[in-house]
């Protein structure tokens, strides 16, 4: 137990959320913003914040919730490096989670499971690592964590769901998830309903409050671009294109057993195999009791559906980071299972289970963070992207400390591949750079062409299009020669012949 009497019930979940800041800070001055989703976030902050204006679609915010715009722009006002401020927003939301998965855990099965979960979310990898980058999981988790934890407070107090419809708003003006489980948050409110615990009109009021913002946002996007589901066309479209390359890459039924296979595979490893067995465990006494299961729905079936769609219709390519909210739903089963594994174990071999436990799920993600720090074999490659310090493969990190150096005053076109990494380089390395292009800015800004300098990350995308043709040491590329300048690893640096 972790203590008796009110005292300890107010320790509790102090405790957990002082496991969970202390991980984030450890990591938080090692972590780099790499991944596509918050190197594209920060382009479209900084692009808002040269002309601020109200965000009610795609245009400004692009993809993104726009409420993640904004506070990305707060973190930026709270400090002025674009690196560390928005990333301290995520680091602010990220360790605050604690508590209200604590209280979600708590009323299902009891303090000391609810403090063994938050401590499974403190060693959870990939919540670390979005909790120390600029993506948008931690802050999105935050919301939706407490307009869940205020819907199992309904019932006695009669706030609680005007809380969780503000609460699951922001969450769903943060990620367009949000618009998935908003909806499937009212099963909250059957039983409630049915025992006449809540009245009609605030269970009424919250279904409204979840569904304001995909409203206002769809509205919004009819306004300034004629189709209210434009943004999530746009979303489909690149998952569409995703699912179809890497299909082609893989082969077509290898690619669907692989989406099927994707969600429960990583959250094996993601959530470490302590914290994964104690899931498994404490879901399946849920289930064989017929309590506390509105979680498993939660964290399910968007899971199932974003498999099948990859798998039969190739609508949705998986990645790592979306496994998240999943696993942190799941987070407080965690918790239940692993106090039934403890009891089952025999005394005298109890305290080795626990030190194996405690061993096994701080020592993995210790060693995804120094098998990836300054690596670039492929094993380093693979648990990259399930590391707990989010970092830039040492390739990239050179090419980005020589543009810093070299690329003063000059024009620096920087071509883009299958995985982004045009982005990373561009965020670190353009500070010195009279003007930086990508192909993700669309139009080359005027005067920019032709470009002095020209950066070829490895399977460049003009390459193998045709659009740009490399023989030996010289490129040619929209009708200019380039000679080769540097080589870093797996990026190329060519400069224009005069």
């Amino acid at each position: 137990m972790t203590g008796s009497g009110p005292r300890g019930e107010r320790s509790a979940p102090w405790l957990g959320f002082a496991a969970v800041l202390t991980v984030r800070l450890a990591v938080f001055p090692f972590a780099r913003n790499f991944y596509g989703d918050p190197m594209m976030r920060l382009k479209a902050l900084t692009a808002w914040m040269a002309h601020p204006f109200f965000l009610k679609s795609f245009i400004g915010a692009r993809q993104f919730g726009p409420l993640h715009i904004y506070l990305l722009a707060l973190g930026q006002w709270m400090h002025a490096d674009l690196d560390a401020g928005p990333r301290f927003i995520s680091l602010i939301f990220g360790s605050l989670s604690a508590f209200p998965l604590y209280r979600l855990a708590e009323r299902r099965f009891g303090r000391t499971a609810a403090l063994l979960s938050t401590l499974g979310l403190a060693v959870y990898p990939l919540h670390i690592q979005a909790s120390t980058t600029a993506a948008s999981e931690a802050v999105f988790l935050w919301f939706l964590l407490w307009a869940l934890a205020m819907l199992d407070e309904a019932p006695k107090r009669g706030r609680a769901l005007l809380v969780a419809g503000l609460a699951m708003a922001g969450a769903c003006a943060v990620r367009y998830d949000g618009w998935i489980y908003a909806p499937l948050s009212w099963i909250w409110l059957v039983e409630p309903l049915r025992e006449k615990r809540i009245p009609r009109a605030a269970a009424l009021g919250y279904a409204a409050a979840s569904l304001a913002v995909p409203i206002f946002l769809c509205v919004g996007s009819w306004i300034d671009l004629r189709d209210p589901f434009y943004t999530l066309r746009y979303i489909q479209l690149s998952h569409f294109q995703s699912a179809a390359q890497a299909a082609a890459a893989m082969g077509r039924w290898p690619y669907a057993v692989y989406c099927l296979l994707f969600w429960p595979a990583n959250l094996a490893w993601e959530l470490t195999p302590p914290v994964a067995l104690g899931v498994a465990l404490g879901a399946a006494a849920c289930l064989r009791n017929r309590r506390g299961r509105d979680l498993l729905l939660l964290a399910g079936l968007p899971a199932a559906v974003f498999s099948l769609e990859g798998a039969l219709l190739l609508r949705f390519h998986p990645l790592a980071r979306f496994t998240i909210p999943t696993g942190v739903l799941l987070l407080p089963y965690a918790g239940e299972g692993l106090l039934r594994a403890f009891r089952s174990v025999q005394q005298r071999f109890k305290p080795v289970a626990v030190a194996a436990a405690v061993l096994s799920g701080v020592g993995l993600p210790s060693y995804f963070a120094w098998r990836t720090l300054g690596q670039a074999d492929w094993l380093a490659n693979t648990l990259r992207p399930i590391s707990p310090v989010s970092n830039l493969p040492p390739d990239l990190s050179a090419a980005a400390q020589w543009l810093k150096a070299n690329g003063a005053a000059r024009k620096v076109e920087i071509e883009t591949n299958w995985l982004y990494e045009e982005l990373p380089i561009e965020f670190y390395g353009s500070g010195t750079a009279a003007m930086v292009f990508t192909p993700l800015d669309g139009q080359a800004p005027k005067g920019f062409e032709p470009p002095d300098l020209v950066v070829l990350p490895n399977d460049s995308d003009v390459l193998r299009s045709g659009e740009a043709h490399l023989d030996g040491e010289l490129l040619e590329h929209r009708g200019q020669r380039f000679s080769l300048l540097a080589h870093l690893g797996k990026v190329t640096v060519f400069e224009r012949l005069q």
